[in-house]
């Protein structure tokens, strides 16, 4: 029972977020309320349409629930809801302008899909089933420190503490080194892909306007490439040879 809860859960979870995504809510698109917040952290749209490829690991794993013998620990259950609660609350306050319940909202995200995060591994959860989390959860790293960038830039009239390139710069900066301590500790390479993909969001974004933000972004890719690189070839080493 438990798990076909949780199925049933992620399959109206998923319709939600597809509905917002080709629809309206509050008079607007996801995309349009993105577009309105002019900050240099925010990724190029299409970098956006990873949350197809979330949609649909999700519904593989709401398929495994239904399909799969084994049971799902309480607790690793108890945080996807949490999980999809929060998800919801933290689109519905960002289309009607609550920005400040949707810092908090997109906040308890993070933090139940830390918790997640931690139970995976924890549990060793098959990845077919369960990696789509780790996207997930990288995507809404990068989704809360732009929110909170964005929350920021609105509340200070438009004005930022620092310069706005430089201020984008630590923050892909931050998102970069969470990343490679993701590929140190868990040898996590879905973790370190979302960060490159939205980094490399931001560098063609801009492009054309901000010689310092590519020149950083340029970098900083290069970095997680060279980290992707080394957790492959340590991964290779790690298994037994065949003899």
């Amino acid at each position: 029972m438990r798990k076909t809860l949780l199925a049933i859960a992620t399959i109206i979870m998923v319709g939600f977020n597809f509905f917002v995504e080709y629809f309206t809510l509050n008079g607007y698109t996801r995309f349009e309320i993105i577009e309105a917040i002019p900050i240099y952290f925010l990724p190029s749209t299409f970098v956006y349409n990873i949350w197809y490829v979330i949609y649909v690991g999700l519904i593989v794993f709401a398929i495994y629930l239904l399909l799969s013998k084994k049971d799902i620990e309480a607790d690793l259950t108890k945080w996807i809801y949490v999980t999809y609660i929060s998800n919801f609350v933290w689109i519905f306050t960002w289309h009607y302008g609550l920005t400040g319940l949707a810092v908090l909202a997109v906040l308890i995200q993070l933090i139940s899909l830390v918790q997640v995060y931690i139970r995976l591994w924890r549990y060793n959860k098959p990845i077919f089933a369960y990696g789509i989390f780790r996207v997930y959860f990288a995507w809404i790293v990068v989704a809360t420190i732009s929110n909170i960038a964005a929350v920021n830039y609105l509340a200070r009239g438009g004005e930022y503490i620092f310069s706005a390139e430089w201020t984008a710069v630590a923050l892909m900066a931050i998102i970069t080194f969470l990343a490679l301590g993701a590929l140190k500790k868990h040898m996590d390479c879905l973790f370190a892909t979302v960060i490159t993909w939205a980094i490399f969001g931001i560098l063609v974004k801009h492009f054309y306007t901000s010689e310092i933000i590519v020149n950083s972004a340029i970098l900083l890719i290069l970095l997680l490439i060279v980290g992707l690189a080394v957790n492959a070839l340590n991964s290779n080493l790690s298994k037994p040879s065949k003899s």
